[in-house]
């Protein structure tokens, strides 16, 4: 059992919270390869904020948001009972922090929700033309796929599974091939072949996969990819699109489907944080709940 310090200091944050610290703290520890009941005694707080330091870089490398940054330093901070607001404390992890929100401010931003992506997909295909029903379509998809807006673009004809027929449940739905090995593709984190399924289990977008077999079929004959349009072109539509239906306080970019499919299945309680964590390729347990309209609906 606890002893009464430990007890009082854990409820310092909300159950909810609690959890989430935990799982920052035990992703940090798995990282740099020693055990949450170590820090204190095998560490300084200097080797510490070193540690973090490079933790953190590691997440803006693999492609994570800012958020899952910031958690991971303020649930160390919980966790050994160290004071932030403190200049001294942690000060090499809080000017990588602060880079990582200045460097990508996209990510730092709040996750899109469906409603708004429901909007400015529709908005797109019917004021856009072509270009816009292709970035309409880039939406949705990343949106139930949790891909990053560039491996969306990239996905091409040969990337698609569509489901066999009287084949077991494992290959009966439509499927994307992110970054395939033979093609010596890599994606941010350095994985190849991640293979993420349509969502034909989340009642609300199963007719995604309509959306997915068009353009399947489109690319066979018109050109590889499912969505031959710029990253620059998709950044400029959605901004346009946003700006022109006074969406502008979201601050939405095509960086915020990828965090808002999660935070939308997790908020109407489609998948677990367990589930949504390898679907969106997150190296941390607490990736995948990283949206704090999410927190705030745990709370």
């Amino acid at each position: 059992a606890d002893d009464p310090a430990t007890f009082l200091k854990q409820r310092t944050v909300t159950a909810t919270t609690r959890i989430l610290y935990l799982d920052c703290v035990e992703s940090f520890c798995k990282e740099m390869g020693g055990r949450a009941n170590q820090l204190s005694v095998n560490f300084t707080p200097n080797e510490i904020d070193q540690l973090l330091e490079r933790y953190l870089g590691e997440l803006y490398v693999a492609g994570d948001g800012v958020a899952a940054a910031r958690w991971a330093l303020y649930a160390l901070a919980w966790f050994l009972v160290l004071p932030t607001k403190s200049p001294t404390i942690l000060p090499r992890a809080k000017m990588t922090l602060k880079g990582f929100a200045r460097q990508d401010p996209d990510l730092a931003r709040d996750p899109g929700p469906w409603e708004a992506a429901c909007l400015i997909a529709e908005h797109l295909a019917f004021k856009f033309g072509y270009e816009g029903i292709l970035a309409a379509a880039a939406i949705l998809l990343q949106l139930d796929l949790y891909t990053r807006p560039s491996e969306t673009l990239n996905i091409e004809f040969q990337h698609v599974l569509p489901p066999e027929r009287g084949a077991n449940p494992d290959y009966s739905r439509w499927a994307v091939i992110i970054c395939p090995s033979t093609e010596y593709a890599r994606t941010k984190t350095g994985t190849q072949d991640d293979t993420i399924t349509c969502s034909t289990d989340v009642p609300e977008r199963a007719w995604l996969v309509n959306v997915l077999a068009a353009l399947h079929r489109s690319a066979a004959h018109d050109g590889k990819k499912l969505i031959p349009i710029s990253l620059s072109k998709y950044e400029t539509l959605t901004r346009t699109a946003a700006r022109e239906l006074n969406l502008n306080a979201l601050k939405l970019s095509p960086h915020s489907w990828r965090h808002g499919g999660p935070s939308t299945d997790f908020l109407l309680a489609h998948r677990t944080r367990a589930q949504i964590q390898p679907r969106g390729r997150w190296r941390g347990p607490f990736a995948s709940g990283r949206s704090s309209c999410a927190t705030a609906a745990e709370e």
